[in-house]
């Protein structure tokens, strides 16, 4: 008996090592994916602004074109 209570006392002391690094790994695991996140958020809010402004410019473009093509009709 004294030997399984030695036995259960060596695993409790091992669990105690354990259960921080476990938890000290999860804690960097869910921060690397937060990060990862945010940085795909930035990009994809970088991306937006740059597709908006592309729109506008291409709605320019077809304008001038418009423009162009119905000076062109007039001659």
């Amino acid at each position: 008996m004294l030997h399984d209570l030695t036995a259960v006392k060596d695993e409790i002391h091992r669990l105690n090592r354990v259960i921080p690094k476990l938890r000290a790994d999860g804690e960097v695991k869910l921060r690397s994916e937060v990060d990862y996140g945010r940085n795909y958020l930035s990009r994809f809010k970088r991306s937006k602004r740059i597709l908006i402004g592309l729109r506008a410019e291409n709605e320019q473009v077809a304008a001038v074109k418009a423009d162009t093509e119905k000076m062109s009709g007039m001659n």
